[in-house]
């Protein structure tokens, strides 16, 4: 049922970002698993107005970076590939260097309290 209830997730997430002012983007995570499967994951996409950032979440290990790379180019110029938590978990460097990712967030845990 995960792939279904993402799914489920980001298209109440894309309708509800209709809501937000011009100009902005919508920045979603997304699984890797769902990433890759570029049919489904325009398909709820797709009624956006505006620019997406895709967050791979760091919960599932990417076995194929260039699958990964493929289905960003194939989802359209108005999407963006982000990694958060750069240098957590698998987040690490050559994670971050093989996925070749638009934006990069550090953990809040670096910047101190």
């Amino acid at each position: 049922m995960g792939p279904a209830l993402e799914l489920a997730t980001l298209g109440a997430a894309v309708a509800a970002g209709r809501g937000l002012p011009a100009g902005r983007w919508l920045s979603l995570n997304v699984s890797p698993r769902l990433l890759v499967d570029v049919e489904r994951l325009s398909a709820v996409l797709w009624p956006s107005d505006r620019s997406i950032i895709l967050e791979v979440t760091e919960h599932e290990i990417i076995a194929d970076y260039g699958a990964i790379q493929s289905a960003i180019r194939a989802l359209g110029h108005d999407v963006r590939l982000a990694v958060d938590d750069a240098g957590a978990g698998i987040a690490n460097f050559a994670h971050i260097v093989e996925l070749r990712p638009n934006l990069v967030n550090s953990t809040s845990a670096s910047f101190g309290a």
